[in-house]
């Protein structure tokens, strides 16, 4: 009875801990009582129904998932951090890449305005450093979708700049996405060593995968979205959820303690069952 009480107390902790391991929301839009920054010629409209809609010539908008704009815990190897949001594009083009989007650490440069045409803003977002998707959205086959590295202090504040960009990955098609529909997209960046991160996009059924090495990408702290009107007439994002998901390891070792107390049970019912006869 004692060892029944005592395997109870022990799964009932892993239990409790698997509980607060789970996946934890970092950020969830709607609602939108967020600040976004805005670089470019960029026109937004909010919407508790329909999202964040974005049109314009060239546009950047970023905006901060975590309380007082600290930044997020760095990651253990084994952990995730996920953006997911669903996409509905208006007219998409199939001969240019006509969105980004992004999971991005600031590194302590905090933005606080808007940065298209002001030096003092563009220069704080110099810094930035995190990991950025770039998608062909119309039916082209011969189009890419990427992910690529954009490097810390890069000397440019365009986060979608050419001289900004390091590392990268390219998949084909394109996303092939059908005007008017919403498709569901995300992007996962895992530690998966000491200094290696290993970051995949998901796009209608489609995935890219860049294994990237560094340092300085294991901690961060905003979302971007960029558009380009050569690539659709409007884009509109909405259910914007940023998730944080631990190693899977507690979740073993839980399976492990269930399987010993079953395998207890059964053991101690067969030796009870043998002496009765």
């Amino acid at each position: 009875m004692k060892t029944t009480t005592l395997l109870l107390t022990c799964l009932a902790a892993l239990l409790l801990n698997h509980k607060a391991r789970a996946a934890t929301v970092l950020f969830d839009s709607p609602p939108f009582d967020t600040t976004w920054y805005q670089s470019g010629y960029l026109n937004m409209s909010f919407s508790e129904t329909t999202g964040l809609t974005v049109n314009g010539s060239t546009a950047n908008t970023i905006t901060y998932f975590t309380n007082n704009r600290s930044q997020f815990q760095n990651l253990a190897v084994g952990d995730s951090i996920e953006l997911t949001f669903n996409l509905t594009a208006t007219n998409p083009q199939a001969s240019y890449n006509g969105m980004f989007f992004g999971l991005m650490s600031s590194n302590g440069s905090q933005l606080l305005e808007n940065y298209y045409g002001n030096s003092t803003a563009q220069a704080t977002v110099e810094p930035f450093s995190g990991y950025l998707a770039m998608l062909n959205l119309g039916n082209n086959p011969s189009g890419y979708m990427y992910i690529y590295e954009r490097k810390k202090n890069s000397g440019y504040y365009s986060l979608y700049n050419g001289n900004s960009l390091g590392d990268y990955a390219q998949e084909q098609p394109a996303a092939n996405l059908t005007s008017g529909t919403a498709y569901p997209v995300s992007l996962k960046v895992t530690r998966t060593g000491s200094s290696e991160n290993t970051i995949v996009m998901t796009i209608n059924n489609q995935t890219t995968t860049l294994i990237h090495t560094g340092t300085d990408f294991f901690a961060f702290d905003s979302i971007n979205f960029g558009y380009q009107t050569n690539g659709s007439d409007s884009l509109t994002f909405d259910d914007i959820k940023v998730s944080f998901v631990p190693e899977p390891g507690s979740d073993m070792l839980l399976l492990s303690a269930l399987a010993f107390f079953g395998m207890f049970l059964l053991s101690r019912r067969s030796r009870r069952k043998w002496c009765q006869e």
